[in-house]
């Protein structure tokens, strides 16, 4: 039993890890194209720390408001 609910949690994780990679290469793409951080963030549902940490990677400069 225990066994079995710690290779669903590990599952689950995967899956949390994964969606958080794939939103933050969505926001990284968005970010080339100019889009607003505070768009970004909507429709990502990442927060502002995630997308500046996203811009660096990308090297975009972010403008502050």
């Amino acid at each position: 039993m225990y066994y079995e609910a710690e290779t669903q949690f590990h599952e689950w994780l995967g899956e949390r890890r994964g969606e958080k990679s794939a939103k933050l290469n969505i926001a990284r793409n968005m970010l080339k194209d100019k889009i607003p951080v505070d768009q970004i963030m909507k429709l990502t549902g990442l927060t502002a720390e995630e997308v500046s940490a996203a811009a660096k990677e990308t090297d975009v400069v972010v403008a502050e408001k």
